[in-house]
């Protein structure tokens, strides 16, 4: 599990990974930098996945379920309000 990683590309895939509420969320944007988190952190929200993934399809960016937060190559920072 902890080299595992997969890109959620549909809303059951997201609240598949919510549900479990195990491993890691990393956010990519084009305009802000990547973010982790916590799966149960308050700002991993449907409507922001439905907005970003759905219906922009990943224009500025895409949402990962990881399985270790210290996986190289993600260029994530850490949450500061789930951290």
């Amino acid at each position: 599990m902890k080299n595992e990683w997969r890109e959620l590309k549909t809303i059951d895939d997201f609240r598949e990974i919510k549900s479990f509420n195990e491993g890691f969320v990393v956010i990519t944007d084009n305009a802000t930098r990547n973010k982790v988190h916590k799966p149960s952190c308050v700002y991993v929200k449907e409507d922001n996945f439905i907005k970003k993934v759905v219906m922009n399809h990943n224009f500025s960016g895409c949402y990962y379920w990881i399985g270790d937060v210290e996986a190289d190559g993600w260029n994530a920072a850490h949450c500061g309000k789930c951290w």
